[in-house]
Parts: C-alpha cells; structure tokens; sequence
C-alpha cells in the first residue's frame, strides 16, 4: 500500500516515511522517545506562507515573522533566515537564538510584557541591532527613550493593540467552557489598552528619539474557522480608524497581524469535552443510588465508548482537514483592504507582517515513540491502553490545548483492517501524569511491544515546553532531508536534568559516611 500524506510524509510498502527515511528505521537509530523535523516541509511552509500572502497583499511588502517560540531549535532557525523569513521574538534568550542565525533586523519584533522589571539589557541588545520594539504597554516607552538616548539611536516601535472584536461570538477553542472569542480575547493579559494607546501614541509620535512605524496584534489560534478571521480584521480596522481620528490623520506604515494559524491536520482542540458539566452529573447521581453501581459503571462505560466505533481525527491524516492557508490569505487580505477603505485609511503602500508559529513548524515534525507493553481490564470497566516510553510532558498540547495528534503505528496501518482487527485504547506515557496522549485510539490488535508510534504534527510547542517531569530527560531532535537524517538537538541527559542543582557540602559529606 502506497499513499502520500503531504509533502514530506507518506506510506511506502506499509512503512511510514518522513521523507526517503522510514520512520522505525529513525526510531531504532536514535532512540525514542524522538522528536524528528523535516527540512523539505519547513521549507515548503515558509514558502507557503509567503506566497499566500504576497499574491493576495499587492498594496505593499509582506514578511512573514516566524514565531521562534513555537520552536527555538537553532538549526530550524537558520533553515528559516535561509528562506528569508523574520523572527517573532519573545524573550532575551530568543532575541539572542534569533541574532545567532543571522535575522535581519528589520524583519524582526520583539514581542511581549518581558522588557519592563528586567535589567535594560533585553531593550539595548533590540535597539543596537535594530530590532524592532512591539511596546505592550505604556510603561516600555520611558525605558525606551532612554536607552535610545543613550546610544545615540533611534528605537523602531510598534504598539500592540487591544482592540475590540464583537463578531466573534462563537466559543475560543482554547477554553472547555463555552466562553466567547471576543471575550476570551479581553481576558488575555497582551497588548496595550486603548485608554492607554491614544495619548502615549501622542508621546511616541512627538519623540525625536523612536521611530514609530506601526502596530501589532496578535489573536492566537481561538479557532480554524474563516469567520473568526474576517472578524478580527473588522475589530483591527476598526481600531486603525479611531487612531488615526485621534492622532490627526496617522496611519501606519506596516501593520503586523501576529499568527494563530493552523497546520493543515491541526490537532489543537480536537479533545475538548463541553459536555462535562452533563456527564459529571449523571454520575454522581448513579453513585447516589445505592445498589445500582454496576448500572452506573455500564452509563460511565457507555459515555466513554461514544467515540469509539470510529476516529476519523487520528488515524485518517486527511480527514476533516483544516481551511488551506491559501483560503486564510484569502479573507484576511480582501477584509483587511474592505475595512481599511470604510474607516478612512489606505491600503496602499502598508505592509504586512505575518507571525505563524504553530501553521508553519506543527505539519513539518512528528515524535516517535515506542510501545512497552499492553494492558487490559474488563471490569468493573472495560479498558484497554497501549503504553508507551513517551510521555504528555513531552507532548504538553495534549493537555494544555486538548490537541488530539493524528497517530499511527509506523509499520501497522490501520487502513483496510476489518473491525475485528482493530482495537480500541488509551494512547498513554510513561509518567505519573494521567498521560492520556490519545483516548479512544484506534489501533491494530496486533500491535505489540516495541512497535513504533508516530504522532503527526508535533512540529510547535511540543519541543520548546516539554519538561523534565518525573526527572526525565527530555528527547533529541532529528533533521530529515532526503535521506540524509542527523541529530540538531541531543538527548538531554540525568546529569543534564540535575545540572542545576546545588548541594550544600555538607550532606556530600554525610552521604559520604
């Protein structure tokens, strides 16, 4: 059976292959748990994102800002400033990753509330090399001029926005509980407030020691639908309109839209629940009815196999795909343009900056694991899980986002096994975490000890948050280009995990006797 998935992955002979390498090959090479990369596919991303915009954005210059945090590996990074891509950029230590590979400057923004309550070291570094300053709130701006002052150079800054999004009123995919985007977005502790933007705008516009350029916002990903898109152009235009009412006809040169696009597969949400409160319910009041707890255990059993007679998000990496970022390009840029002409300002001549952290690295990664052994209960539930040597602390999304990651076994596919060949079970780590990765897997009932385990688009955030939880090191990272397949970040080690620590002297002595 062959089938190609992407660009990068496809299903040769009934082996999964990351490019020309097979993934168990890469399992038994490097060890799992593993964290592989495409190089072909984050290339092809950045391109994507590039074309999409630029073809739809003729008014002016589109740069695409990749978000380093979604992953700081260095070598991904250089592959990226290759591509000609900027940087989003968050904190010291990613303003440094970024400066190493060799960013441009001008197509660089330093992001986030991290520059006010630190040494000044963060803002002299930016405005040396000049990078950009995205200021989040009023308080950066005296820092700002001062250092500038100091060095006897302008500071390029930017203001992030707040702006107000009443279309958006269907539930962020970030919360469980059906919380509006627009509200779910004045939650959120980023960007400047308006009662603050119009008179420090008036500031920033008068100093002879920044040069303000233009504004920032950025939404995260609440949701894979178009609408909320259309929706944020219309809040952000919106805002534009009064700011130029309110600085006497200002507009900004470039207007940076920050990211919240998904990978095509785009697991983020897959997992939330919104049925809890019903189910919670129901079962404390089966466990109320005294002498009916093997009825209650057949409702539990009943609630948790609803899914379970199919799973077409996870192990079909085409099915119920997210919008292309082609059609994302599509309605940010002709509403953007719609807007801007209804509240005064001009389209041309702008440009446009792009931030895509998880769209761009998530659909280039997977992480292989290996399975350890398989249990099974039939009572008082009938549960079954497929263990692995992995972990959720290795895969946070799992858990902070609910994400449900398509999987499959690298050399067993699922595809045109009958129903009594497959099995049903919990995808679960080696932690004492719940470390449930995947509830309600479906998987070939031969699966067995030392079978590989793929999970597709772990590109961002799984690498850059995962912990040492439970002492455990922390995987490599391996590059595939063609069949060409070397490490780029090593295996952490236990002395790499207790690095830190200090023992005082005198319990080494202690020990000692």
């Amino acid at each position: 059976m062959n089938k190609q998935i992407d660009h990068s992955l496809s299903i040769n002979n009934g082996q999964l292959k990351i490019e020309d390498c097979v993934a168990s090959e890469l399992a038994e090479k490097f060890g799992t748990p593993l964290y592989v990369i495409s190089e072909s596919q984050l290339r092809e991303n950045a391109r994507g994102f590039q074309r999409a915009f630029g073809d739809r954005w003729p008014e002016g210059e589109v740069n695409i800002l990749p978000a380093i945090k979604a992953n700081y590996t260095l070598a991904l990074r250089y592959i990226l400033t290759e591509e000609g891509c900027g940087c989003d950029l968050f904190s010291e230590g990613e303003l440094w990753a970024a400066l190493k590979a060799g960013v441009d400057p001008a197509k660089t923004s330093l992001n986030g509330n991290s520059k006010v309550g630190f040494s000044n070291n963060i803002l002299k570094t930016a405005i040396e090399h000049g990078v950009k300053i995205t200021m989040d709130d009023a308080s950066e701006f005296p820092l700002i001029e001062e250092v500038a002052k100091s060095l006897g150079k302008k500071a390029v800054v930017r203001i992030r926005l707040r702006p107000e999004y009443p279309a958006l009123t269907a539930p962020t995919d970030f919360l469980v509980e059906t919380v509006p985007t627009e509200v779910a977005t004045q939650v959120y502790k980023s960007g400047m407030p308006m009662e603050d933007v119009i008179p420090l705008g008036k500031k920033v516009l008068a100093s002879e020691h920044v040069d303000f350029v233009g504004i920032h916002i950025h939404q995260g990903r609440h949701s894979r639908n178009l609408e909320f898109w259309k929706g944020t152009m219309e809040g952000l235009a919106c805002a534009l309109g009064q700011l130029k009412r309110e600085w006497e006809g200002w507009e900004p040169q470039e207007i940076d839209l920050g990211g919240g696009f998904p990978p095509p597969r785009d697991p983020t949400a897959r997992e939330v629940d919104r049925s809890a409160w019903f189910t919670t319910r129901v079962l404390q009041a089966g466990v109320k009815i005294g002498g009916l707890f093997d009825a209650r255990n057949k409702v539990v059993e009943s609630m948790m196999n609803l899914d379970r007679s199919t799973d077409p998000v996870g192990t079909d990496p085409l099915a119920d795909l997210a919008p292309t970022i082609d059609e994302y390009a599509q309605v940010v840029t002709d509403t953007l343009r719609t807007e801007l002409i209804k509240n005064g300002l001009n389209p041309q001549g702008k440009k446009l900056e792009i931030e895509p952290g998880r769209g761009l690295y998530g659909g280039a990664g997977l992480h292989l694991s290996k399975v350890t052994f398989i249990k099974r209960q039939t009572k008082p539930l009938k549960l079954n899980w497929v263990n692995t040597d992995t972990t959720d602390s290795f895969l946070n999304d799992s858990v902070a986002e609910h994400s449900r990651f398509r999987y499959m076994l690298a050399d067993k596919p699922i595809d045109n096994l009958s129903p009594d060949q497959v099995m049903t079970a919990d995808l679960v780590g080696c932690s004492c975490n719940t470390d449930r990765i995947i509830s309600n897997a479906k998987l070939p009932a031969s699966v067995e000890s030392g079978d590989v385990v793929a999970f597709l688009d772990t590109g961002a955030y799984q690498d850059s948050s995962a912990s040492n939880f439970n002492a455990m090191p922390r995987p490599a990272t391996v590059l595939v280009n063609g069949k060409h397949a070397e490490v780029i970040k090593r295996r952490e080690t236990y002395e790499d995990v207790f690095k830190r620590d200090l023992v005082p002297a005198r319990f080494e002595s202690e020990t000692e006797c």
